[in-house]
């Protein structure tokens, strides 16, 4: 790796003067909104985490938190990251290519974000890392970032027609299979199914009450999925969102200039995309042992339709925060979102960091010991970590740390990072 002590003029544009604040703001609330939806799976057995109980029962708070959080937040920012992340091939693609620069720098960046998606899942211990499918994305986005809008879309579309087929053909016989199931549940003892509940959710809980290295251990031994050939199917979902990022970004539509276009975005995105998200919460079953099996069996409506829906709310969350990136009003609350946003690679992994310590048992050991509401005062805490620690540190560098990592090791090269 070479060093520089002056600043290096097809580095540092990219960096400062090429920025979008507008993209930074979005990014800032999409790794902020996304601890909303990770937090149950750091702090609750799987038994539950994806249903509407917390560890003892539901519970009227309990229910509230779970239908704000699955109906307007469930998928939503990992959406919005990923329309962000296609806008970024192509913005990075530009730079790389007015500096002179070729497709292996791209390769090469997507490369080392497989190495960090490593940390995330085999050091930090983050069974949702988001890092390594990201970067798979990516590899395979890059071959056709410079295919016109159209293309990129028309591929996007096609992709989204695929999944909800594909999801159709299998509803008829997966609901016939639930009602079976719900006819031989409602004759089971109510008594037995909460003891077996209980029974499960405590030895997840006892599994995971052990030191760092017997953690690293039975994390290798669940970790298999990640060469599971079915594993990259599920991926589809995301590349939609992504090349309609890319799509967009190539039509100059992350640009503030066109409220009205803005406007019908928010309008008809968050209408249309909420009221599926709605009905589709609403109709879910609530009793635990039905929503268990509803959750790992059924291609529910939710599910059917997720590669429309959350394309959709995603483009109505992209309109709205466009909007309010062009108003003249919150000025300071857009840079502090700004700021976050800049660190959005280094608050993702400090959030991971800062959840493993808190609930497994190498650090406070909460897991599986607060609520499901109470989750949420976690997160609150971890938002002003993440935030205070953005804007001290931009005061001070023109990139977080890992993004400075991530960019030296994309272009082999030693990088000036104080202001």
């Amino acid at each position: 790796m070479t060093t520089t002590n002056e600043p290096t003029p097809q580095l540092l544009p990219i960096i400062e003067s090429n920025r979008l604040q507008q993209l930074d703001i979005i990014r800032g609330i999409a790794i902020l909104g996304i601890l909303i939806l990770n937090i149950p799976i750091f702090g609750l057995p799987e038994t539950i985490s994806g249903t509407i109980y917390g560890i003892h029962n539901q519970g009227l708070l309990n229910r509230i938190t779970w239908y704000i959080t699955s109906t307007f937040f469930d998928g939503n920012m990992r959406g919005l990251f990923c329309f962000l992340f296609g806008a970024g091939i192509i913005l990075f693609s530009e730079q790389c290519e007015k500096n002179g620069r070729g497709s292996f720098t791209l390769y090469r960046r997507m490369l080392w974000l497989i190495v960090f998606a490593a940390v995330d899942i085999f050091v930090l211990l983050w069974y949702g890392d988001i890092l390594y499918e990201y970067a798979i994305c990516g590899l395979l986005l890059i071959p056709i970032r410079k295919l016109k809008p159209k293309y990129l879309l028309s591929i996007g579309i096609s992709i989204m027609i695929f999944l909800i087929v594909f999801n159709l053909n299998d509803y008829k016989e997966t609901q016939e299979k639930f009602q079976k199931y719900t006819a031989i549940e409602s004759r089971i003892n109510s008594k037995e199914k909460l003891s077996e509940y209980k029974t499960n959710t405590e030895k997840e809980i006892k599994e995971n009450q052990v030191n760092y290295k017997k953690s690293v251990v039975k994390h290798f031994e669940e970790i298999k999925y990640i060469v599971d050939p079915e594993m990259y199917f599920m991926f589809l979902p995301e590349l939609i969102p992504m090349l309609f990022g890319m799509a967009l970004f190539k039509l100059g539509w992350f640009t503030l200039n066109n409220r009205k276009r803005n406007k019908k975005l928010a309008i008809i995105g968050l209408s249309l995309g909420f009221g599926m998200s709605i009905y589709n919460t609403y109709t879910q079953p609530t009793n635990l042992h039905c929503l268990n099996w509803f959750m790992k069996n059924v291609s529910c409506l939710r599910e059917i339709f997720y590669p429309l829906i959350n394309p959709t709310v995603c483009l109505g969350l992209i309109g709205t925060l466009l909007l309010f990136c062009s108003s003249k009003s919150y000025s300071k609350l857009k840079n502090i979102l700004a700021s976050t946003g800049k660190m959005a690679f280094t608050n993702y992994l400090m959030q991971s960091l800062i959840c493993t310590l808190i609930f497994n048992a190498y650090g406070l050991g909460l897991y599986g010991e607060l609520e499901r509401y109470q989750l949420y005062f976690v997160v609150v805490t971890v938002w002003i970590i993440n935030i205070s620690f953005s804007v001290w540190w931009l005061k001070r560098y023109s990139l977080g740390p890992m993004e400075w990592i991530w960019r030296m090791l994309t272009y082999w090269k030693r990088i000036p990072i104080r202001r």
